[in-house]
């Protein structure tokens, strides 16, 4: 599941180029943690319990659907940004 919602692949959520992509789920923690070290937590919560679940899964879904929506929230304030840029 954890970067299934690499769906988000096409957006600009995070602070680096659009063309970049990381391979692995590993490598797009090392990113989020690099770029907003306050999702260090939550981003290496959902990645070990893709791995080795063992938490309930409500937890589970409820954390993903907030890790989800913090995305969304970054990506409107990056779009906003570069939209008073132009």
């Amino acid at each position: 599941m954890i970067f299934t919602a690499y769906s988000v692949k096409n957006k600009p959520f995070l602070s680096f180029k659009d063309e970049y992509w990381p391979e692995t789920p590993e490598d797009f923690v090392k990113i989020v943690e690099a770029n907003y070290p306050e999702q260090q937590k939550s981003i290496n919560y959902l990645l070990s319990e893709s791995i080795n679940p063992i938490d309930d899964v409500n937890v589970f879904i409820q954390k993903a659907k907030l890790f989800t929506h913090w995305l969304e929230i970054e990506y409107l304030k990056k779009d906003k940004e570069d939209s008073l840029k132009s």
